[in-house]
């Protein structure tokens, strides 16, 4: 009992270093063509081989101060990860052992002097040692190896092509295809949230196992793209939802408040020798699959703007060809892929995208609930402009603060905590529940402006949740947003506002001090007018905490609010500062608008909440907004879903939106412009004099 603990010991402290030694032998191997390398190599494996499959990690360890779960000498992620390395280590030097007689002797040797029960004075015999003490055991035991998906998918596919490739040709490609539609399933990628987290995860370990058999067979890529036409989709996904190469939306449990992510997400892009699969490699081979140069140009800035050392692979068989052909690449289309707006349907995601270079500008919709990893943020809103996180999310629940359980780690998770509206104080299903897809009913782009429109109604028990936001261009510098959110059902709805860190101001308020909002919330110092009037705005002073703008710069974020009889006012929400290892933690100041049923006992309020929100530095852009009514056929007043809001820019010129509501069409007149509108969305403009300018815009 005492030698088996010392050893557990021992192999248990340096198992880093013997695995990693494996790795380096065979590597060294590689490299020099010196069969010793491949000797000490297998040497390491023979003695791994001997002790391994008697450690059962679940049975004999403690994790977290608790008896652990699985694996073999590490616990089941670290152990599928370590066994992972020395199986594509043993396939290395497996070519050499059946000549190296100095080798079987030494085995031999050893198995006498130690009294080991299993012979090894041949090749046969020690290939049949490792095969069986270490790839068959762990096909017998594949719980102890059981990780997130798809790691230990990828390990048995490694050991069945090893075992046996021509026997286990079938089964390998059956294996293939199934985890390759498993993990490409959602436009692309999982479907799990976490955008810059638990999303990239599963592509991660899928993109190392393409380049480790893209290395064996070339055609390997192409085909598999052929069967599998969403992989082609899988490393755009986080090239696509990439802001300025330094922010992505923050869905689900993935960063912190207000962070930036200054690496793509997609693959581990590594800038080190080795015989591990190169991302860059990796890279290249679906821009020459897909001739799409995005992913040439993705090389090309993970690889610092350079073509230095691409691709990183000491594998590559012509490393300089490649190097030219990257640089004719840039040379043609440039260094930074073309990015437009884009709806992701099946992960519920639409981003719209306008502006170029320091003024590009982007507003994300998040259209769904509940699932692995997700929040209770249905139709929550984000925009990022001028480098900055204008609507940010929290980001990773705070589990430092008491755990997963703790009141503190649930409120990142609650409506109330996101850019969007709580119904009766909390309406959407939970996280880790089966999640809860919304449809994107309206996409569309015009001159001047961009529109999406998406609903939820299972977020809210089968009733109306829905939100338009329509992008306006004012020139390439500046622009607005109109924010529409339709909502029925239940006596309460109340909608959250945040922005990034700065101070908060409001004007056109009249607030008094206010009863909290309660429902488990980490909310305080509740102020409210219960009497707004539409028109007043709230504005936020923002600080550049991460030196996204020039210095000096005084960025503005403003919203205007023109939802009818409500009350609204500010409050402040807490937040953690910092990752989970950290325990700083603050408030932030927000804004509320609430709007309540008139009967006490009322269960069927209706509700349309309008925004209008704009960034600016030095003068805004708008100098007021307000409603304008509507009439249909007959002179009938048009419902208060039906939008129409007018827009007095800084120098007189005025905009006019009229958005239609899809469950109440109709055709509206509206007196003050006398126009008539028609279709989904228009946009009217005229100058300071009123003088029409242009054609109206509509989007039908």
């Amino acid at each position: 009992t005492w030698r088996f603990i010392a050893t557990y010991l021992i192999y248990g402290q340096w198992k880093q270093l013997v695995v990693a030694g494996v790795g380096h032998c065979a590597a060294a191997y590689v490299l020099s063509g010196d069969p010793d390398w491949a000797r000490r190599a297998a040497i390491l494996l023979d003695r791994i081989a001997d002790l391994h499959p008697d450690f059962d990690f679940g049975a004999q360890a403690i994790l977290y101060e608790k008896k652990a779960d699985r694996g073999y000498v590490s616990t089941w992620h670290d152990a599928c990860m370590e066994i992972r390395s020395l199986v594509l280590a043993y396939d290395l030097i497996r070519p050499v052992l059946d000549k190296d007689k100095k080798l079987h002797k030494f085995l031999a040797d050893q198995a006498r002097d130690h009294h080991l029960p299993w012979p090894k004075g041949s090749g046969e015999a020690f290939r049949a040692h490792i095969e069986t003490r270490l790839l068959a055991d762990v096909l017998a035991n594949r719980h102890k190896i059981r990780t997130n998906y798809p790691g230990d998918d990828v390990l048995v596919i490694l050991i069945k092509s090893i075992q046996d490739p021509v026997a286990n040709q079938t089964e390998v490609r059956q294996l293939i295809d199934a985890m390759v539609s498993t993990a490409t399933a959602v436009d692309g990628v999982t479907g799990e949230k976490g955008m810059t987290g638990y999303t990239c995860y599963v592509i991660h370990v899928l993109g190392h196992f393409l380049e480790t058999l893209a290395r064996v067979n070339p055609a390997f890529l192409p085909d598999l793209l052929a069967r599998h036409p969403k992989l082609q989709r899988t490393y755009r996904f986080h090239l696509d939802t990439w802001y300025q190469e330094r922010l992505y939306p923050r869905i689900g449990d993935c960063g912190h408040y207000g962070d930036q992510v200054t690496r793509y997400q997609g693959l581990t892009c590594t800038r080190e020798y080795g015989l591990q699969p190169s991302s860059f490699s990796l890279l290249w081979r679906f821009y020459e699959a897909t001739s799409d140069p995005a992913y040439a140009q993705l090389a090309w800035r993970e690889n610092g703007r350079t073509v230095k050392d691409f691709p990183h692979d000491l594998t590559a068989t012509d490393p300089q060809a490649l190097r030219r052909a990257l640089r004719r690449v840039i040379k043609q289309h440039g260094e930074t892929p073309t990015l437009a707006s884009i709806n992701y349907p099946e992960w519920h995601l639409a981003l719209l995208r306008a502006g170029h270079g320091k003024h590009e500008r982007m507003v994300w919709l998040d259209y769904d609930t509940g699932g692995k990893h997700a929040h209770q943020d249905a139709l929550n809103l984000g925009l990022f402009a001028r480098g900055l996180d204008l609507l940010p999310d929290l980001g990773y629940p705070p589990v430092q603060f008491g755990g997963w359980s703790s009141p503190k780690a649930l409120w990142y998770y609650q409506s109330a905590a996101h850019n969007c509206v709580v119904v009766d104080g909390e309406a959407q299903p939970r996280p880790w529940q089966e999640p809860v897809a919304g449809e994107c009913t309206l996409f569309a782009q015009a001159p001047g402006l961009q529109v999406v429109r998406a609903r939820v109604p299972a977020a809210n028990q089968g009733r109306r949740y829905e939100r338009t936001v329509v992008m306006v261009d004012l020139g390439e510098q500046d622009f607005y947003l109109l924010d529409v959110f339709r909502v029925a059902g239940g006596r309460e709805h109340s909608r959250f506002l945040h922005s990034g860190y700065g101070d908060l101001q409001t004007k056109g308020l009249k607030c008094r001090k206010a009863p909290d909002f309660g429902h488990d919330s980490q909310m305080r110092k509740f102020r409210l007018d219960t009497q707004a009037k539409p028109g007043w705005y709230a504005e936020w002073a923002l600080q550049d905490l991460h030196e996204a703008m020039p210095f000096g710069a005084d960025l503005r974020f403003r919203h205007y609010d023109l939802t009818p009889d409500a009350a609204a006012g500010t409050c402040e929400g807490w937040l953690s500062t910092g990752h989970f290892n950290d325990h700083g933690e603050g408030w932030i100041p927000r804004v509320m608008i609430r709007r309540q049923a008139a009967a006490k006992h009322a269960a069927d309020l209706q509700s349309t909440f309008i925004g209008v929100m704009t960034a600016y530095e030095g003068h805004c852009p708008i100098r007021s907004v307000r409603c304008l009514a509507l009439t249909g056929a007959r002179g009938k007043k048009a419902p208060d879903s039906v939008v129409a809001v007018e827009v007095t820019l800084r120098r007189g010129a005025q905009q006019l939106l009229i958005l239609d509501d899809p469950e109440n069409p109709g055709t509206w007149r509206q007196a003050a412009w006398d126009i008539r509108s028609a279709g989904q969305l228009n946009l009217h403009r005229r100058s300071a004099d009123g003088t029409p300018v242009a054609d109206p815009v509509m989007v039908t």
